[in-house]
């Protein structure tokens, strides 16, 4: 990823801005032209020349003020065009990551990328890149016109710019390094925000809510210590190259006077070398620090592309080569890292398609771990798992979640409307919609809500009771149409009786294929199982 490819692809706004900064630093040049002409034709005492000067300067610094107006309005168009672009691929990204890849890094860091490092991009960026243009724009229309006052003006000015240019190079990898420095420091500031807020309840009912401050406190030091790291990195650069900015401004002064006394420049050059002299200087001193900035932004760039590849567009997952007959694990063995011992051992399983098997077992025998992995969110196992013939290491991903849906124990509400968290932004016809609302046991509680469907639910559903969630994300797989479904105490919030119809609602679903993991497994529902698989008895 590169902030440049952005820029391209907002190549006609990017245009307009420039045009705009150009412009104006056409217009800033004519306002110091007439200021420095008006001094020569005063000293002249040629009052209506100095007149008609001081009336270009007014209407050239007029000028100047409107278009600023509009140039700050498309700088702001073409900032947000870009962080859009960028978030947009970022997300991407991050779609197409597998559930491993994911994971790798927290949403609390992912939230940072798309916040905090997008308005880093921003300042540093694009604020940067586009006042590099300007002060570009003004040192030329300066330089060519201490050109016209006297050629050796110019000759003086390149030496020093030279310098200018080469000197803040010293600054460069320190500034690299106090940037991403920043931004790692942002994240982990994010993380522990996120994890003190999410942690509130259990801090409060044991009386250690001090412990929020604590946390969030010390991260907050952290990011400072971070901050005044690259504050000292830009200060002394920007310090360095402003006192060689003074020091050439001063010299480019006497030079001027010299060349008055010679009688070799008009009067006025000494308010113009002041203007144009201070303008190129600035402007050099401005460029080396915006342009060490601008490129402390590639790292970030880089984080973000790490984010993954972006998936091509309109390839939609590859089929299946067979129809499915079932879904077949064989001497799986998996272990998580921090246990020393394996959680599954050898596991051999069959679930013909149309079939409905409950797996039970104690907590922490790795029921969820097995769905976990018929799922395909873990993919480190050995052993081969199979679907219609075809081994999960050779199954495009998309390819087996169009086979299958899984509901966990405690599923994910959207900041969304009703019907949205249920069909996920996809077109279901309005009579499914009811129908699987009534199979669910949602329609009484939908028909209380003032909106209906249209109820916009809050994040993560904190304004719903945990079997609501769980009648929510029932809703989401059947409406799916996947043929195969993977509960995981998929019925845990209810109550027994709702419990039950549910699951014999679900059980008795003709043309599903069904795996249901519980540890309260009750006779009426083992009654409706084509098999009951105790993971004990198969996990050797």
């Amino acid at each position: 990823m590169s902030l440049l490819h952005y820029f391209g692809q907002r190549r006609g706004r990017l245009a307009l801005v420039i045009a705009i900064i150009v412009v104006n630093a056409g217009l800033l040049t004519l306002g110091g032209i007439g200021s420095a002409t008006a001094l020569t034709v005063i000293v002249k005492r040629q009052a209506g020349p100095f007149f008609v000067w001081v009336g270009v300067t007014i209407a050239a610094d007029l000028s100047y003020a409107v278009l600023l107006y509009f140039q700050t309005v498309q700088k702001t168009k073409l900032t947000q065009e870009i962080d859009t672009l960028i978030r947009a691929d970022v997300a991407q990204r991050l779609g197409a990551q597998d559930y491993a890849g994911f994971h790798h890094e927290t949403t609390a860091t992912y939230t940072s990328w798309l916040t905090n490092d997008i308005s880093t991009i921003n300042e540093y960026g694009i604020g940067d890149l586009l006042m590099i243009i300007q002060q570009i724009a003004e040192i030329i229309f300066s330089g060519t016109t201490l050109f016209f006052f006297h050629w050796s003006l110019l000759v003086t000015v390149l030496v020093f710019a030279a310098a200018m240019v080469i000197f803040p190079r010293v600054f460069k990898a320190w500034m690299d390094r106090t940037s991403l420095a920043r931004t790692k420091a942002n994240e982990r500031l994010v993380n522990v925000l996120e994890d003190m807020l999410n942690g509130f309840d259990t801090l409060f009912m044991t009386n250690l809510t001090k412990v929020l401050a604590e946390k969030i406190v010390a991260a907050s030091r952290d990011v400072n210590h971070h901050y005044i790291a690259f504050g000292r990195a830009s200060g002394a650069m920007y310090a360095s190259t402003n006192g060689l900015s003074f020091l050439s401004q001063l010299l480019l002064l006497a030079q001027a006077g010299w060349l008055i006394l010679r009688r070799l420049t008009p009067v006025g050059a000494i308010s113009g070398v002041q203007y144009f002299g201070g303008t190129i200087f600035a402007e050099l001193s401005g460029i080396a620090f915006n342009w060490r900035e601008f490129r402390s932004v590639g790292p970030i760039m880089d984080k973000l592309a790490s984010a993954g590849d972006k998936p091509v567009p309109g390839t939609p997952a590859d089929p299946l080569s067979a129809r499915p007959t079932a879904l077949q694990l064989t001497d799986v063995t998996y272990g998580y890292a921090d246990r020393p011992e394996k959680v599954l051992r050898h596991v051999s399983l069959t679930i013909p398609v149309g079939r409905k098997l409950i797996l039970t077992g104690d907590s922490g025998t790795g029921k969820s771990t097995l769905l976990g992995i018929i799922s395909g969110q873990i993919t480190q196992y050995t052993g081969d798992v199979t679907l219609a013939g075809q081994n999960y290491r050779d199954l495009p991903q998309g390819a087996l979640h169009d086979q299958l849906a899984y509901v966990t124990q405690e599923p994910y509400i959207f900041n969304a409307s009703f019907t949205w968290n249920i069909t996920l932004g996809r077109s279901v016809p309005t009579a499914e919609l009811t129908q699987v609302l009534q199979q669910v046991g949602l329609t009484p509680f939908v028909d209380g809500l003032a909106q209906g469907l249209e109820t916009v639910l809050t994040h993560n559903g904190t304004d719903l009771s945990g079997g609501q969630k769980q009648r929510i994300a029932l809703a989401r797989a059947l409406v799916s149409g996947r043929p195969i479904l993977l509960l995981d105490e998929a019925t845990s919030a209810l109550d027994k009786d709702a419990s039950l119809a549910l699951e014999k609602s679900l059980l008795t679903m003709p043309g599903l294929t069904i795996l249901m993991v519980t540890h309260h497994l009750r006779p009426e529902i083992a009654a409706l199982a084509d098999q009951v698989v105790a993971l004990n008895d198969i996990n050797q």
